[in-house]
């Protein structure tokens, strides 16, 4: 049985409002290599935490997954995007793991790279990955607002985001700094002692058990 059929049938249960099969044309983003490596199992090694399956995005998925990080999370200087960090490489090894939530997420991401590949045909009679980034923001924008993909896009942002912040840039972007050690502790400022002193103030006097 073709890969390609395996991902349009998968890419209908998952939502029945893209008509994945309604297409005039057969496009490489939908293609989808079935996942069958092994996961990290019961006892993962969490020093080296080695990634036990390969990647199976096509070079022209990638490409275009590159594009979607870069249409999501421009760069913001001092800020690099989403794209120049290589989110859409974590999305690859993201959506090729042999886990349910990460399947589940590879037919969301498949499905979004077609249906941008399916509009900028339809438009422009090119490829997305053919398309200047200005052609293929305008067709994102379009998708975002259309009931049949808005809920496809809106997780693939999710996705985007997630990998982005949980990177130092990410980090930095949001001014986060994580669990670090300090070099000192600041005193309290002047507003707390005087909190403090005041509720002690307002303590009932103990009996010391003195005549």
């Amino acid at each position: 049985m073709p890969t390609e059929s395996i991902t349009r049938r998968t890419a209908l249960k998952y939502a029945s409002l893209i008509t994945l099969a309604a297409q005039n044309w057969p496009t490489v983003l939908s293609a989808a290599a079935p996942t069958l490596a092994r996961g990290y199992g019961t006892d993962p090694d969490l020093l080296r935490r080695p990634v036990t399956w390969p990647r199976t995005l096509m070079a022209p998925q990638l490409k275009a997954l590159g594009a979607l990080c870069e249409i999501i999370l421009p760069a913001e200087p001092p800020h690099p995007s989403a794209a120049d960090i290589g989110v859409h490489g974590f999305l690859d090894e993201w959506v090729s793991a042999p886990y349910s939530q990460m399947q589940a997420d590879r037919t969301v991401v498949l499905a979004v790279l077609s249906a941008l590949d399916r509009q900028m045909h339809r438009e422009r009679d090119i490829a997305f990955i053919e398309a200047d980034l200005t052609l293929q923001t305008a067709v994102f924008d379009r998708l975002c607002s259309e009931e049949a993909t808005m809920g496809f896009v809106r997780r693939s942002i999710e996705l985007v985001c997630a990998g982005y912040y949980t990177t130092r840039e990410g980090h930095a972007a949001i001014g986060y700094v994580g669990n670090v050690a300090l070099p000192s502790f600041p005193p309290p400022t002047p507003e707390i002692v005087q909190h403090l002193e005041r509720a002690l103030r307002e303590l009932p006097a103990r009996s010391t058990g003195i005549s």
